[in-house]
């Protein structure tokens, strides 16, 4: 990782992979976790799942949850949990820090007879 990515923001990063999903056209949803604003005014809580990660996205096959962290970020409570509980159900989630992990993981997904076969070279680390 160069020294430009090293203080690179959370928001740099997911910046930076949205843009990567776009140019490689895989169908994805950033999460809003965000407070919500009612019709009388006042903020509420968003509806998305404490925890769930910051970006959904099917390629080839196989639905994949990227959380993104910064380089020195850390898991919170709830998201390793949340993570679990998205591995139990059989999904796919990769904790990621910056555009090159997520092509990497990308680069990793192969078709066999027609058939998505996921081949990781990356590990698969619930918790940082």
């Amino acid at each position: 990782m160069n020294g430009k990515l090293m203080h690179a923001s959370e928001a740099q990063i997911q910046a930076a992979i949205v843009e990567l999903l776009e140019l490689r056209r895989v169908v994805f949803s950033v999460t809003d976790a965000a407070r919500v604003w009612s019709s009388n005014g006042r903020v509420g809580r968003s509806k998305v799942r404490k925890g769930w990660p910051d970006i959904t996205c099917v390629f080839g096959g196989v639905a994949l949850f990227l959380e993104v962290k910064s380089p020195k970020g850390v898991l919170s409570q709830a998201q390793r949990e949340t993570h679990a509980a998205i591995r139990g159900a059989g999904g796919v989630v990769y904790v990621v820090r910056d555009a090159a992990d997520v092509c990497q993981i990308l680069d990793d997904i192969k078709f066999a007879n027609g058939a998505p076969v996921r081949v990781f070279h990356m590990q698969e680390k619930p918790a940082c």
